[in-house]
C-alpha cells in the first residue's frame, strides 16, 4: 500500500476545517479513517463527517485484514468469513447499531492483499 499512495497520501494525523482524521487526500476528496474493529466505528463522528465535509468519501480502515468504502457500499477482506459472521450474527440483534444500518448490504469481496485494492479498485485515484 505505501508503494501505491506514496505521493499521494499524508501518514500523520491531519487537520482540516478543526477535524481531525488518521489520512486525508484532498485530491481525491477522500477520508481515511483507521478502526481497530469494527466495534470501533463511531456513529457521531461518521455523522459529522458527512454533514460538514458532504464532498468528501469515507473509507475505514478496519484492524489488518479490511477495508470499508462507503461511497461503493463495499467491504474488501482478506478475511471475508470474519465479516460473513458479522451479517449473520445481524440477523439476530434485536438492536442493530448504525453502522451495522450502514453496512448491511454491503458486498463483501475477498482481496489476497490490501495493498492491491487501492489501484485496482480506484480507491486513491479518481478519473479527471
Amino acid at each position: 500500500m505505501t508503494k501505491t499512495i506514496r505521493n499521494k497520501l499524508s501518514f500523520s494525523v491531519s487537520l482540516f476545517h478543526s477535524f481531525v482524521f488518521d489520512f486525508l487526500n484532498i485530491t481525491t476528496n477522500t477520508i481515511f479513517e483507521c478502526k481497530l474493529s469494527l466495534n470501533d466505528f463511531n456513529e457521531e463522528q461518521h455523522r459529522k463527517y458527512k454533514l460538514t465535509l458532504n464532498k468528501y468519501r469515507i473509507i475505514y480502515l478496519i484492524g489488518n485484514d479490511g477495508v470499508i468504502e462507503m461511497e461503493k457500499s463495499s467491504i474488501y477482506t482478506t478475511d471475508p468469513d470474519k465479516y460473513s459472521m458479522y451479517f449473520i450474527k445481524l440477523d439476530t440483534k434485536i438492536k442493530k447499531t448504525y453502522l451495522d444500518e450502514l453496512i448491511s448490504n454491503f458486498e463483501i469481496v475477498k482481496v489476497k492483499d490490501l495493498g492491491t485494492i487501492f489501484a485496482a479498485a480506484n480507491i486513491l485515484i479518481r478519473p479527471e
